[in-house]
């Protein structure tokens, strides 16, 4: 059972589930120990909605609610970032892929060249202008994180920038306007720590709806320098060894994927 999703509703489903968005915070509730999503919205005075695919016949929508509105006894809001491992995988992948839709809709309600309305495809996800034909697509802004191992005994991480938050993950950053992957590594890795790395790889990617990215995950080896922090995104890095590792992200993400890759070497 995974989410599919689609343009197009089906005339078939009659089961629905609804990923309510209050701000940037899915509307959830608990019921017997579980937390599930809204089966109706009766409740709720909806300002946008719109279908986005089917999870085993279920048809899904995310939907819009005012940030200002009182939400309905027994439900609340939460950050997506805190219901990893709450919700079921498939629901979880669709609630991001709802998120990320929401973000990019709200933002193109007017063209940007002529701020006329636009509407939306009804046989791709896109908007047109209706005033100068201008066709937009959803943003996905590519981003590299990259597990750096010197001498297969020990990873680069680097203390996330959050405050309140003592968390260490591999090194991560947007690809610059005309760069390839592989420059942008090199470029990220000598700007935040300055070192230069080598034999880089290929891992794997993951959708990160928090920031509308694509993270496409290398693996990579020192080469030379010693560690100097930018001090501005990167507050402290070092090297760390399996026996000493630092708190490090949730199971689930491609960073500790990343991470664990190097800990099964």
């Amino acid at each position: 059972m995974n989410f599919k999703p689609m343009i197009t509703e089906p005339c078939t489903s009659e089961n629905s589930c609804y990923f309510i968005f209050k701000g940037d915070q899915l509307v959830i509730r608990d019921v017997d120990n579980r937390t599930v999503l809204p089966s109706e919205l009766s409740f709720f005075l909806v300002s946008d909605k719109h279908f986005i695919g089917l999870i085993d016949n279920v048809c899904c929508y995310v939907v819009s609610v005012d940030s200002n509105s009182k939400l309905p006894e027994s439900f609340r809001a939460e950050s997506l970032r805190f219901l990893f491992g709450v919700l079921s995988d498939e629901y979880y992948s669709a609630a991001c892929y709802a998120l990320h839709f929401s973000a990019w809709n709200k933002k193109t309600r007017y063209c940007g060249c002529c701020a006329g309305a636009m509407k939306f495809s009804t046989y791709e996800r896109a908007k047109q202008c209706q005033v100068c034909g201008n066709t937009l697509y959803p943003v996905i802004s590519p981003c590299i994180i990259v597990a750096v191992v010197k001498e297969k005994k020990s990873i680069l991480l680097a203390k996330i920038n959050r405050p309140g938050i003592e968390l260490y993950s591999v090194l991560a950053g947007f690809v610059e306007v005309g760069e390839t992957l592989e420059e942008c590594i090199h470029r990220e890795v000598m700007e935040e720590v300055g070192i230069k790395v080598k034999n880089i790889r290929y891992f794997g990617s993951q959708p990160w709806a928090f920031s509308q990215s694509l993270m496409v995950g290398f693996t990579a080896e020192y080469e030379s320098g010693e560690i100097v922090v930018d001090g501005r995104e990167i507050p402290h890095a070092d090297w760390y060894e399996p026996d000493s590792l630092p708190k490090i992200p949730l199971k689930g993400t491609i960073a500790r994927d990343l991470i664990d890759w190097f800990l099964s070497a």
